[in-house]
């Protein structure tokens, strides 16, 4: 049976070149699908970290949105403003005329 299947060397060697070229070939896959995808992997120690590039216009769009809400904040304190003022004083007279004048 041994001699049906020839050198021993050759087999193991056959063996080797074939894991080097299915090596050789994924990572020529994964540097392809990273090209395709946009994405960057990074290695430290043992653990792979995956970095995904955003475009600019989503980091734009996230601007704008936070500016607009922002705004609409301020103009919403901005109206409310006077009604606490007033609310605000009401109280105040209240309480100064119970304690009659003191504080």
């Amino acid at each position: 049976m041994l001699q049906q299947l020839g050198n021993p060397r050759l087999i193991a060697r056959s063996i080797v070149d074939a894991g080097r070229n299915a090596q050789g070939s994924a990572s020529g896959q994964h540097q392809k699908y990273e090209e395709d995808v946009g994405q960057t992997y990074r290695t430290y120690g043992h653990r792979n970290y995956q970095f995904r590039r955003v475009p600019v216009w989503v980091w734009v769009l996230l601007a704008v949105l936070l500016l607009v809400v922002l705004l609409l904040l301020l103009m919403f304190v901005w109206w409310l403003a006077p009604f606490v003022l007033m609310v605000w004083v009401i109280v105040m007279l209240v309480k100064m005329l119970k304690n009659g004048g003191h504080r």
